[in-house]
């Protein structure tokens, strides 16, 4: 059977699950906690970090190759765009690009939000130039999302897939923190539409159990700073 190894609030790991759900493949979730991950996690991946796919004698690590993985894998359903016309190249470059905003970029902007809102890495005027500048930064990648809903159902295409999928979760972590837009909007109806996909729910879910269970627990390993969320953090206003 597949295993995913999993942190719900990652963004990272609910992909891969939302990926899992919507290809309908059966899969065991192995939850690693902030305070005590798993031994065998650093055996799987030099980085110690989820999502792990192991399915069988293979481990699969790092987001985007895992969903490359699945597609191999596992080809039906695909989630690429699906239509001809929408599975040119130039589509899946489309897609792929934006995946790679999401998990570099607007990750680095939701990553530094929290890091001053929940952890206090940053006080006063500094904190506040920092959260101004994520402020300024999300509305900047919304408008990017909502450019490519111009014509399309969904960031996909015509149906669900891969870049909606890529983009829920960080768009669902910047909502969180408050950065909403108004319900009318296309990015609001494309929001609300993923949220009623049984695959979004079950993510959804996971983060809001995996929260009660960790309410109080302490935070045993330090937080990762990414090469992208470091340099996000000082162009900012960090200091360190």
């Amino acid at each position: 059977m597949l295993k995913l190894f999993d942190i719900p609030l990652s963004p990272f790991a609910q992909k891969v699950k939302i990926a899992l759900i919507e290809k309908d493949l059966v899969f065991e979730t192995v939850p690693v906690s902030f305070a005590s991950p798993p031994e065998e996690l650093a055996k799987l991946n030099p980085r110690a970090e989820v999502p792990i796919l192991q399915d069988g004698d293979t481990a699969v690590w790092d987001s985007t190759i895992i969903l490359d993985y699945l597609e191999d894998r596992f080809p039906e359903p695909g989630l690429w765009p699906q239509v001809p016309a929408e599975s040119s190249p130039a589509e899946r470059a489309r897609v792929r690009e934006l995946e790679e905003i999401c998990d570099t970029h607007f990750d680095a902007v939701n990553w530094g939000g929290y890091e001053v809102a929940f952890f206090q890495r940053a006080e006063g005027e500094e904190a506040a130039a920092i959260l101004a500048t994520a402020r300024r930064q999300v509305a900047g990648l919304y408008a990017f999302l909502e450019r490519q809903l111009e014509d399309r159902a969904w960031l996909n295409g015509p149906a669900f897939g891969r870049g909606d999928l890529a983009a829920y979760p960080f768009v669902a972590a910047a909502w969180a923190m408050g950065h909403r837009r108004p319900d009318e909007t296309p990015l609001a109806t494309w929001f609300g539409a993923c949220r009623q996909r049984a695959s979004v729910q079950r993510a959804r879910d996971d983060v809001r159990q995996f929260l009660g269970e960790q309410r109080g627990a302490p935070i045993g390993r330090r937080r990762t700073y990414r090469g992208y969320r470091l340099d996000w953090m000082m162009r900012s206003g960090g200091q360190g």
